[in-house]
């Protein structure tokens, strides 16, 4: 009989089904499916070989039992709609679905008390971990998590002593910091910096990026150069218009994210100034469409998809750690992984126009 005959007559597969193919113990197989190291590799494989065969699915509902953790995991971001956790979010699920886990998503909206509830949901819920890109690292109704012993992943590089937390990120700091050296060796002086609330860690440290590029050449910093959006297209619109009026002799622009950098560029087009001939426009994320607007935007590309998937695997040895310990005793080794952004040379970048003129002279 055939496995699909024998899955259509008797229902899915049980773990005794395989345990009595395999020629091994229920327990054995139990520990193969997870890898467990103390079952011979060989087993494993044939364990895990005949749990294919027979499409043998764990029971959820059983292994929560044991467990009181389901095979969900929760993932909390500020804005779903926003291409860059879009990419972040997919290499987060692919990488759980291949491990059997089905993945929650919540959005915060960028609200403290909604990224709070979500939290709290995901904890009654009893899903097995949580990843979460805090809106405030330094808020208390996050600290929780691993004061319950919930294993969890923070999209965040801020430094929060005495906290056990895994921590996955972008150096959003070094990021700003290459886009304004691209700028100042163009010859820009006058760059403003359309930022996100400095609340949000990744604007803060965008901010100091940008401080510490335009000191390093002696640029004076101007408060009057910099100002607020809301990491969303119409943010970058209004803050652009607002700079434009406010320092209309400004020759570069900095966006926090791609998101603003796209507003930006439709309030330079509204003001009737060139991009990049009167100013030069850059972003930060290289979200799929900035390649495709006219002209291709200059940005800083971010390992969205790399970021999720690491973010993933570490929670997946969180989870697997907390099972194998479930009265602790075993110190878990929390991680810290720092990636590195890259400056991406498009369109919307040339040099300033006091460049390009002396450039033009005999």
């Amino acid at each position: 009989m055939s496995v699909e005959d024998r899955n259509r007559l008797q229902g899915p597969a049980t773990l005794r089904d395989v345990a009595m193919q395999a020629g091994v113990s229920e327990a054995t197989v139990s520990r193969a499916l997870r890898d467990d190291p103390r079952v011979a590799m060989e087993t494993r494989a044939r364990v895990q070989e005949v749990a294919q065969q027979l499409h043998y699915r764990p029971n959820a509902l059983a292994r929560s039992l044991a467990t009181q953790r389901s095979q969900l995991v929760g993932v909390v971001v500020p804005n779903v709609t926003n291409p860059l956790y879009t990419e972040v979010v997919e290499g987060i699920e692919s990488t759980l679905f291949r491990e059997g886990y089905t993945v929650v998503f919540c959005d915060s909206h960028f609200d403290l008390e909604r990224e709070d509830h979500a939290l709290q949901v995901l904890w009654e819920q009893r899903v097995a971990g949580i990843i979460v890109a805090p809106i405030d690292s330094q808020q208390g109704h996050l600290h929780w998590m691993p004061e319950r012993g919930m294993p969890n992943v923070w999209l965040d590089s801020s430094d929060i002593p005495l906290l056990d937390i895994n921590q996955v990120a972008v150096d959003d700091g070094l990021g700003a910091y290459l886009a304004c050296q691209h700028l100042l060796a163009l010859g820009h002086r006058r760059i403003a910096l359309i930022n996100g609330p400095t609340s949000v860690l990744a604007c803060a440290e965008r901010l100091k990026g940008y401080e510490r590029a335009l000191t390093e050449q002696g640029v004076t910093l101007d408060a009057g150069l910099i100002a607020e959006g809301n990491l969303v297209i119409q943010g970058g619109y209004e803050a652009a218009l607002n700079l434009l009026r406010r320092r209309p002799d400004l020759t570069a622009i900095f966006c926090a994210n791609d998101a603003m950098a796209i507003g930006a560029l439709k309030a330079l087009r509204e003001a009737k100034l060139a991009v990049p001939e009167q100013v030069s426009l850059v972003g930060c994320d290289d979200i799929p469409v900035a390649e495709q607007l006219q002209p291709a935007l200059t940005t800083v590309w971010q390992p969205k998809y790399e970021l999720g998937q690491i973010a993933a695997r570490i929670l997946l040895s969180h989870i697997r750690h907390a099972e194998a310990h479930p009265n602790g005793g075993h110190a878990y080794a929390y991680q810290r992984v720092l990636l590195q952004p890259r400056l991406i040379v498009r369109s919307t970048t040339a040099p300033s126009p006091q460049v390009a003129e002396d450039a033009k002279k005999p």
